[in-house]
This record gives C-alpha cells, structure tokens and sequence, in this order.
C-alpha cells in the first residue's frame, strides 16, 4: 500500500508541475501572453482567479463584444480586462475603446487606446489562478520544486538499488548451480555416452 501511495504521490507532484509549467510559461513559447483574473468585474463569463490567454492583435481588428486586455488609464501598471461595448475614432483615426466588465452595472468611466499592439482574450481556464498565485510563495516554490525533484531522486534511486540486487540474485543463482551436487554431472552423463 505505502509502495502505490508513493507512486501516487510521485505521479500528482509531477502532472501538478507540468500543468503549472505549461499555463505559465507554454503560451509564452507562441505568441500568446497568459495573466490572471483577480477581480469579479468579468463574472460569470470569466471567473475569478481564472488564467486568460490573450493574443497580440492589431487595434484595428477589435470589435464589439470582444473581451480585451489593457492598463487602465487613470491607474498606471493595472492590468484590466474587459469587454468592448463601443468603438470610436480619434482624431488621428485610431480606434478608442469604450469597455465594461460583464458584471458591472456601470461601463468604465474612461476609453481605452493602444498604441501599437491590443490584447484580446482567446480563452480562459477557470479557478486555476488562485494556485499560480499561491505557486509564487517560497513555501509553494518548495512544495512544487523541491518535493517533486526529491520524489524524483528517490525514484531513482530505487530503480539503481533494485538492478543491484537482481545483478546479486543473479550472481548467486550461478554460483548455486556450479557448486549444487544435483547439477554435477560426469562427462558420460554430460555427453549423453550410452552403454
């Protein structure tokens, strides 16, 4: 039972890694960004703590009813994502954004502009974020880093320790049957000779 349990545990650690690699860093490996949804202002169609992939678009290829990422102008380095509920133009001819979360009663009181590249969501994963948000404390890291590479070092170790011992079963099954009298025989008997 404990041997399955540890297989187990082996087995949760490193899928939990590769899912937590792949949402952090896979899509970063395209084109595509990730972030995480830490408000309720997108609910019910994004949830909170949810992981977005958003991709580089060209301003002019937004649309109504798409949901986009930006920094919100009133509040430098705050990442927002919403839904376009209006497209203008400004003077210059370049598209200005008016937005609104899903849940809020209320569009945001400013417009939005990008000045080279815009950010629409391509899709989300639900509730996972809350975990890439915990990942990132020094507890987490131990927990994700150095529990699973320990199992792995373990794993490893096992499978030396176990050819080892089959090379020493092996060595003392040849040596059993070289001194064993039952398998001692005499030329006659080892040639087959008949009388």
């Amino acid at each position: 039972m404990l041997r399955w349990l540890s297989h187990v545990m082996f087995l949760v650690a490193w899928i939990l890694v590769a899912v937590m690699g792949a949402l952090m860093w896979g899509p970063h490996l395209t084109r595509y960004k990730t972030d995480i949804i830490i408000g309720q202002s997108m609910e019910p169609t994004i949830p909170l703590y949810s992981v977005i992939v958003v991709e580089p678009v060209d301003p002019g290829d937004l649309r109504r009813g798409d949901v986009i990422t930006y920094e919100q102008p009133d509040v430098p380095g705050r990442k927002v994502t919403h839904r376009v509920v209006g497209v203008e133009r400004s003077e210059s001819g370049s598209p200005v954004f008016r937005t609104k979360g899903d849940n809020n009663d209320a569009r945001d009181p400013y417009e939005t502009t990008y000045e080279d590249t815009g950010y629409r969501v391509k899709t989300h994963v639900p509730h996972v974020g809350w975990l890439m948000i915990k990942a990132q404390t020094r507890w987490a890291r131990v927990l994700l880093v150095v529990i699973p590479v320990l199992l792995l070092l373990t794993q490893f170790l096992r499978w030396v320790w176990r050819d080892e011992r089959e090379d020493d079963e092996d060595e003392r099954m040849t040596e059993l049957d070289e001194d064993d009298p039952r398998f001692q025989f005499d030329d006659a008997a080892r040639w087959g000779s008949v009388a």
